[in-house]
């Protein structure tokens, strides 16, 4: 028997995001009706006028909030990082996101504040003690290698078909 583990997006409050699109999508139009305001009034600072609209402070976390919410829920919906199984070496999956345990890792680092890591039981995991696990199986002699399997620059075994 194993365990599948996975990176998975994070669940935010659709409620609040569906406000906070709203707040944004609303200072949008008034900066634009403000905008087409102020170019009928002063259409020789045009370009300047362009440059202020899409710097404006006021909109400068839209473009995160959108990528937050489709690079978690849409992009990767669910990833699959490894098996577990008794007796065996862990056992990772290459995505086109990743193909060895230091892309794995800056791939979490980098979209740690969108994806959490569960198993298939649905608990939690982090990083550092998922590791620690895969580490302990990977040094104890006794645990079988993987014949289909190739191995990274680290000595992790990954394979390219899904596990489903």
């Amino acid at each position: 028997m194993g365990t599948n583990y996975y990176f998975k997006p994070k669940k935010y409050d659709m409620d609040k995001m569906t406000k906070l699109h709203e707040e944004y999508t609303s200072k949008l139009d008034k900066l634009l009706n403000d905008y087409i305001k102020s170019y009928n009034k002063l259409s020789n600072e045009m370009s300047k006028e362009t440059n202020d609209l899409f710097e404006c402070e006021e909109l400068q976390n839209y473009n995160n909030w959108w990528n937050y919410m489709y690079l978690a829920e849409i992009e990767y919906p669910e990833l699959h990082i490894c098996k577990i199984s008794m007796g065996w070496k862990p056992l990772f999956e290459a995505t086109k996101f990743y193909n060895n345990v230091q892309e794995l890792k800056d791939f979490y680092y980098k979209n740690k504040d969108r994806i959490i890591i569960k198993d298939e039981y649905g608990e939690e995991q982090d990083i550092d003690e998922l590791f620690k696990d895969i580490d302990d199986r990977y040094n104890n002699k006794n645990n079988q290698a993987h014949e289909d399997a190739y191995k990274d620059k680290q000595g992790y075994e990954w394979i390219t078909s899904n596990f489903s």
